[in-house]
């Protein structure tokens, strides 16, 4: 695989400094692209969240929107990938022994891709339970794609793996409905659709958007509201969506209140 990184293109492994604070304590922030026709898709949807992103943990970007679309599409046509993902890194970068982050810190860029099969909306559906984690709707990580906060999101899909199912719902602090552990959640009750709402401590996620406005477009009823797991249970219909999968349906679900 050929990766960009600082501004090159490279083959090697040796990419990351030993005292990079993104791979140390997760201090740093990604973006992941659908890429289709050798494309990657919402580039500047992505983008834009990621620098909301940087602006809230307060880390200056060494590129710009438009140097990082130009590498995005370099590293794509350098790999010649047709159908698959992207992923961009942005790290604080190398800096001293210590949590506080120092005044001056140059930027780790990395961006990688990886070949796939499914195209979006093309996923088979599946199941879900309900994770004993909780994703915590208060911390500014839960809004974005943090690097160290998304060790729940890997504990809790073990979690459900490891009993039979496919993925885990997470509940917030207060039980309410926040996501899956990679993708936002819709439910349709008696012809209405219901999505969390922001403040519930989910990542507003760009095919999120994109279910939003298609659903408004037919014509159908769709909600932003704190979802329980009362309303799962009254659900006809509940489907998954993220980036790379688009909308994917859910057979079912086990509703085991933790």
């Amino acid at each position: 695989m050929i990766f960009w990184v600082n501004g090159e293109l490279r083959e090697d492994t040796s990419a990351i400094a030993i005292n990079d604070r993104g791979f140390l304590l997760g201090d740093g922030i990604f973006e992941t692209f659908y890429v289709e026709n050798g494309l990657a898709c919402e580039v500047t949807e992505h983008l834009d969240r990621l620098y909301q992103g940087l602006n809230i943990l307060d880390i200056a970007c060494s590129y710009s929107k438009q140097e990082l679309a130009e590498a995005i599409q370099s590293c794509l046509k350098r790999n010649k990938l047709e159908i698959g993902s992207l992923r961009l890194t942005v790290s604080r970068g190398i800096g001293p022994r210590g949590l506080l982050p120092p005044t001056n810190c140059q930027n780790t860029v990395l961006i990688t891709c990886v070949a796939g099969s499914i195209k979006r909306n093309e996923f088979p559906p599946i199941s879900l339970t309900i994770s004993r984690i909780r994703r915590n709707e208060t911390s500014p990580t839960s809004r974005f794609k943090t690097i160290g906060g998304y060790l729940d999101n890997v504990l809790a899909l073990k979690e459900a793996k490891d009993a039979g199912f496919d993925d885990a719902i997470l509940l917030n602090t207060k039980g309410h409905i926040a996501c899956t552990s990679s993708a936002n959640i819709f439910l349709n009750i008696e012809d209405i659709w219901y999505t969390p709402q922001k403040e519930d401590g989910i990542l507003s996620g760009i095919y999120r958007g994109i279910a939003i406005k298609k659903l408004k477009v037919d014509k159908q009823i769709i909600l932003e509201r704190s979802l329980s797991l009362s309303d799962l249970e009254k659900a006809g219909k509940v489907l998954i969506s993220n980036s790379l999968i688009g909308l994917r349906k859910v057979y079912s679900v086990n509703i085991t209140k933790n």
